[in-house]
């Protein structure tokens, strides 16, 4: 039985592939295949692929992850609008994720197919990944013999075609969780047959997850696994498998999203401090509205820079940006009293060009209902005083829809301080996640009653005791430089796992509050990386999954 592997791309932390189209009839498959297919939109993401969909949307694999898209045109950046579509039948998670971009490439719309290709449809693959790299090979397998081909060393943009394999009842099954999602999928067999095989017989390879499969011009499915027998060896042979996400099943979902979210408007103040009135807006009607999700403060707001929210707002996205963007804070009146929404999939994001701190005084709220989503916060200004800063709390959506596991991700090189807590709300879950080479700050008094943490970039400072409940917070640290800090909380863990290159501290004082001196470990007070403190010093880490420390004596000057 041939081994099916996931295409996770670089920037995940753990020994994976991703992969990309091997032609069995040629090695120069590396430029456009002309038909109209629409080679121009597929750009490489992360190490993988991804595909501009139209109106700034991206779609890529969810393992492939957000990154800037390497167009033929040039290079975009995400903004920090992040969604990852569910399955129909039960809202569960997929290996699908769309990402808003900052500017508009200048390409045409893609049309997501309406229904699946039927099996024998002749479809064609383009990624970025491995090619062919050598004549018709014989390796061994684990079912005998099989010819093949090696592949090449790095990636390159590439084509392919195959023909989809039918089932009774249709080509489309599920593929089952194996760590990324579920997934309605079709597939397609790599064949030396001359009288089955296309002209462009194809197989994918490494660096093509979340590569575009077409039929007829349109975008029928995304690459997203191998079906392999010679796996890891870097070559395929006849008879591997490559499975595609068949996007007709998520059709509905990526129109809706893609559509409802194209407006903006940019803050002007011209008339108070008041979001609701359309005068301080560049647009008419203000953001939070069906046609304006995207609210953009780029300059000095006439001085009205402290937002009244009034009832609350919902929003897809606020976007920080421009060097003339003044200090902004976002809710009035006492620490969140007033409500900002983020809708499924939102972000909020600071621009690498802002030069000022920004403040959300209002309860965040994740989502509209309870929903499984992603949500993103992305500080990517690293000049001084430059923190954004959540003060008002939080939280998952309280109520509507059936609870899934929220994730609230945030990233970027700049520095997030959470001083107002987190809360799970009406989710089944909820998970925080930190990359990107900033600080994550967790203040102290904050209620921190979320699920797990997931570090693996940058440093996070914890200075409030994890989780619903005693027990019930995994902590996951990996990547060389990551750090993660406990202040002076007693910590009840249910697990915590530290990676190779990543390092975990203790403190008797604040998380955050380390001299030169100290972060060298010369110190006293400090206690050394993976150490656990000794009770009445600071406070007691006490994980049932911390086979990994050992206690040892406190370090001395």
């Amino acid at each position: 039985m041939r081994r099916l592997f996931w295409m996770p791309s670089l920037v995940l932390a753990f020994a994976a592939k991703s992969f990309a189209v091997i032609d069995a009839t040629s090695a120069t498959n590396t430029s456009d295949p002309g038909g109209g297919v629409p080679w121009a939109n597929v750009g490489r993401v992360n190490g993988g692929s991804g595909e501009y969909l139209g109106n700034g949307w991206v779609l890529t694999a969810f393992h492939v992850g957000v990154g800037p898209i390497e167009l033929d045109s040039g290079t975009f950046q995400p903004d920090g609008r992040v969604i990852r579509l569910t399955n129909p039948s039960d809202s569960s998670p997929t290996d699908i994720l769309l990402y808003h971009l900052v500017g508009t490439p200048s390409l045409s719309d893609l049309t997501i197919s309406g229904s699946t290709p039927g099996g024998g449809s002749v479809v064609t693959l383009v990624g970025f990944g491995r090619i062919r790299d050598s004549a018709q090979n014989s390796y061994s397998t684990i079912d005998g013999p099989k010819s093949g081909f090696d592949w090449s060393s790095g990636g390159v943009k590439s084509f392919g075609t195959n023909k989809i394999e039918n089932f009774p009842g249709g080509p489309v099954f599920t593929q089952n969780d194996l760590g990324f999602g579920k997934l309605e999928v079709f597939y397609l067999n790599f064949t030396q047959s001359v009288v089955l095989r296309t002209a462009h017989e194809a197989q994918v390879s490494t660096g093509d997850s979340g590569g575009a499969v077409f039929y007829n011009g349109q975008l029928a499915g995304m690459i997203d696994a191998l079906g392999s027998w010679v796996y890891p060896q870097p070559a395929s042979v006849f008879t591997d498998e490559s499975y595609i996400g068949d996007l007709a099943t998520y059709k509905s979902q990526i129109d809706a999203l893609t559509g409802s979210t194209a407006g903006t408007g940019s803050w002007s103040g011209t008339s108070g401090t008041t979001w609701a009135a359309a005068a301080n807006w560049g647009s008419n009607p203000p953001p939070g509205s069906p046609t304006i999700n995207t609210a953009t403060f780029n300059n000095s707001g006439g001085g009205n820079t402290v937002i009244d929210l009034g009832a609350g707002v919902t929003i897809n996205t606020v976007l920080f940006d421009t060097a003339s963007v003044a200090a902004y804070t976002i809710g009035t009146g006492a620490v969140g009293s007033q409500t900002l929404t983020l809708a499924n999939g939102g972000a909020i994001t600071t621009s690498d060009t802002v030069a000022n701190g920004q403040t959300v005084n209002a309860a965040l709220v994740l989502g509209t209902d309870r929903s499984a989503q992603t949500y993103t916060i992305s500080n990517n200004a690293t000049a001084p005083a430059t923190a954004l800063t959540f003060a008002g709390g939080i939280s998952g959506a309280a109520t509507g829809g059936t609870a899934g596991a929220k994730t609230l991700a945030v990233v970027g090189a700049g520095d997030t301080t959470i001083s107002g807590g987190i809360t799970t709300g009406g989710a089944s879950s909820l998970t925080v996640t930190k990359s990107g080479s900033g600080t994550l700050d967790f203040s102290p008094g904050s209620a921190l009653s979320f699920n797990s943490l997931v570090a693996t970039g940058g440093a996070t400072d914890v200075n409030g005791a994890l989780g619903t409940g005693n027990g019930t917070a995994a902590v996951s640290v990996s990547g060389t430089g990551t750090t993660l800090k406990f202040g002076s909380v007693s910590q009840t863990l249910s697990s915590l796992s530290i990676g190779a290159g990543a390092t975990v501290t203790f403190t008797s004082g604040l998380a955050s509050s380390f001299s030169a001196a100290e972060e060298t470990g010369k110190a006293p007070g400090r206690f050394g990386a993976a150490v656990v403190p000794e009770p009445g010093t600071g406070g007691l880490l006490l994980a049932g999954a911390l086979s990994l420390l050992a206690r040892r004596r406190r370090p001395v000057a």
